[in-house]
């Protein structure tokens, strides 16, 4: 076995990390919608992308998605900025053309935040070389003093610490910030480390890698 290829929705730190470590094999992660029948981004050997990609992303846009991230005026997102994953139109064969006895509903879901784009309703970010990364559904981004924050995105992050067995970040109202991330985590029972020292080790982690 040269490679795993992971289907379903975009594979968490902890169980990328676990695959990794089990089968000592590259793990491709990738990420597609029942709306779209198929992949929206992968990793295609045959389209000469790298078996090596970044480690969270989901891969590049498939052939027949131009995928963007969006800001909530729909202008688009810089590199690495977090912001709503959209398609723009035509979408390619194979995807959903309506729903069930509910075309204006089908239209008022998928089109009508973005004009002239499929609104996947998920957020993440599109890295400087054209890696897309799904960090979480858009309802899952908590606003921290303007600050657009994914809360599976710090989970990823808490996760990575060996210590930490298990964590729930969730955004918590604070008058002046709007929302401040609230960390709940499980430690390994075998930890020589303290609860403070913990602590101060996952802020920085946060700090250097989400900011």
């Amino acid at each position: 076995m040269k490679t795993i290829f992971v289907a379903g929705e975009h594979c968490d730190y902890e169980a990328k990390s676990w695959a990794e470590n089990t089968f000592k094999v590259p793990i491709l992660n990738h990420w597609w919608q029942t709306e779209t029948g198929h992949a929206i981004t992968a990793t295609c050997q045959s389209l000469g992308h790298s078996l090596n990609p970044p480690k969270h992303c989901t891969g590049m846009p498939f052939p027949g998605y131009n995928v963007k991230v969006l800001r909530e005026d729909g202008s688009k997102a810089s590199a690495h900025e977090l912001g709503r994953i959209a398609v723009k139109l035509p979408l390619p064969p194979g995807t959903m053309s309506t729903l069930y006895k509910a075309p204006e509903r089908f239209k008022d879901i998928y089109f009508s935040k973005f004009p002239g784009y499929y609104d996947t309703m998920d957020a993440g970010y599109i890295d400087e070389y054209g890696y897309v990364y799904v960090t979480a559904r858009d309802d899952d981004i908590i606003n921290v003093a303007g600050h657009r924050l994914s809360t599976s995105a710090l989970e990823d992050v808490v996760l990575s610490h060996p210590d930490i067995v298990d964590t729930a970040v969730v955004g918590v109202p604070e008058p002046t910030k709007g929302d401040i991330p609230l960390c709940l985590y499980v430690m390994r029972t075998d930890t020589t480390k303290n609860e403070e020292q913990i602590n101060q080790e996952l802020i920085n982690k946060v700090r250097q890698l989400i900011g």
